[in-house]
């Protein structure tokens, strides 16, 4: 059996503001080669253009609910259950077109657990104009043969601020049989570690001792920064935050993790988080993506996205 193997390089995109945009062709999934055994990273990324062409196809919520698992959570920003999602539902087909591009990803090097940040443009169909703009970050875990979702969330950005995307597309690296022991009590420990720092030093601390080289952060109404030193030298650095984790997951070598929970700034200001934990080459944890959506009044009544 051969195996595909494919060279994942550094990605940039970039969104003219002032161009007026028109709805692109429906994005393409690569078909692999009969006879070849794929790559982890080749048949996540795959799973990813299929999602992307669900989205564009059959509209925001309905390809979510193809690719979701039957035990995952989306955030809007509260949880919400796969089945409580399904059966709320709309009917199929809508008046918009969403077109989703991959920014940035990271993968276990296990094989079995990914996550990607998503820029997103919604399209009005009549007008083909664009009417709204966003990211969309799912997490991903392999399920026998197959890809599911396990968590996801959206967040939208406001007109004057379109998505500025540059970020890095990172693959999978061999694991060179290495694993580690898998334990929730060791991420618990780390976030409350994590969030001890942040509220006795800073958020730009917190990073600086916990964050990987190229951590991403994204807050909502913000876009990205990247880098512990960019992100204290930023006006959300200076904060003081704390975390409460709420639910743990992790990849079976026990070298990539997500955590997802609530967040209080010293603005009292309240949100949910998702952090995206990963081994690095010496085998310590450090955080690769962070983001945070503030809970609002209304949020439990928000649409997806």
């Amino acid at each position: 059996m051969k195996t595909l193997i494919v060279l994942l390089t550094v990605a940039t995109l970039s969104f003219a503001q002032d161009a007026v945009r028109h709805i692109p062709p429906p994005p393409r999934v690569f078909v692999p080669p009969a006879g070849y055994d794929l790559a982890p990273q080749v048949a996540f990324l795959i799973a990813h253009d299929r999602f992307k062409r669900a989205v564009y196809m059959k509209g925001q919520t309905q390809g979510l609910s193809e690719f979701l698992d039957d035990d995952g959570l989306i955030l809007k920003p509260y949880p919400m259950t796969a089945k409580e999602f399904r059966s709320a539902l709309p009917k199929p087909g809508g008046n918009d077109v969403t077109v989703l591009q991959v920014g940035y990803t990271h993968g276990a090097d296990s094989g079995d657990m990914g996550v990607t940040s998503d820029r997103f443009e919604v399209f009005d169909k009549a007008t083909q104009e664009s009417i709204g703009t966003g990211y969309w970050l799912t997490i991903w875990r392999k399920t026998g043969q197959d890809w599911k979702i396990a968590l996801s969330c959206t967040w939208r950005v406001p007109p004057a601020m379109p998505p500025r995307m540059t970020e890095r597309l990172v693959g999978f690296h061999p694991s060179k049989g290495r694993t580690f022991p898998v334990s929730t009590q060791e991420l618990i420990a780390l976030e409350n570690e994590f969030s001890k720092t942040s509220v006795e030093q800073g958020l730009g601390s917190a990073y600086q001792k916990f964050g990987s080289t190229n951590v991403m952060m994204q807050r909502t109404a913000a876009h990205a920064v990247f880098g512990p030193k960019a992100i204290g030298s930023s006006p959300v650095g200076k904060l003081l935050a704390k975390w409460t984790p709420d639910q743990v997951g992790e990849a079976s070598a026990g070298d990539f993790a997500y955590v997802y929970g609530k967040e209080v700034d010293s603005n009292q200001q309240e949100g949910t988080y998702v952090r995206i934990w990963k081994r690095s080459s010496d085998g310590d944890w450090k955080i690769v993506m962070d983001v945070t959506m503030p809970l609002a009044n209304d949020s439990r009544q928000e649409t997806v996205p």
